[in-house]
């Protein structure tokens, strides 16, 4: 817990340890804008996660979160989110509220009904679509219409069997 009073940090790497828990004075890392928290135990996040004003770019991967913690979802400044291999089934309708978020990696969650959950075409300023191996059936062409930033998607190793010439 003395890691909180470091309150000068602006990028932290815990990743590959065996964290179930933040702890709850993580507010205090105010000017941290990188967090690399991927491979441990954590299945939530501190509610006071939200106040972490500079946060821009944030490693989840390899967590057993079946939901994306709400306190993500109320960061103000994120931009960069990955989430692999954490076991999600669905988005929340919230991630689109995200208004800085330019780059989303789902890789390795299997979404009910084989597709990418229509929340993500909603992110108006997303960039980068990293939706690898979480077994997507169908992309729908309507839906990567109205991505007007979009420049990379990456959908390798899914069972997409058709694309549209238009899209």
């Amino acid at each position: 817990k003395s890691i909180v009073l470091l309150n000068k940090l602006i990028r932290l790497g815990l990743s590959n340890n065996q964290l179930t828990e933040l702890p709850n004075l993580v507010y205090e890392w105010s000017k941290l804008i990188r967090l690399d928290l991927s491979n441990n135990q954590l299945t939530d996040l501190p509610t006071n996660f939200a106040q972490l004003p500079r946060l821009e770019w944030l490693d989840l991967s390899g967590n057993p979160f079946i939901f994306i913690p709400q306190s993500v979802l109320k960061l103000p400044k994120l931009e960069l989110l990955f989430m692999r291999h954490c076991g999600l089934v669905d988005l929340p309708r919230e991630l689109a509220m995200m208004k800085t978020l330019q780059v989303l990696d789902i890789s390795g969650n299997a979404f009910y009904g084989g597709k990418i959950p229509s929340v993500v075409f909603q992110l108006p300023l997303l960039e980068e679509l990293i939706a690898t191996d979480c077994g997507i059936l169908s992309i729908e062409e309507a839906d990567f219409l109205r991505m007007k930033n979009l420049c990379i998607i990456r959908l390798q190793n899914n069972k997409i069997r058709y694309i549209s010439r238009r899209l």
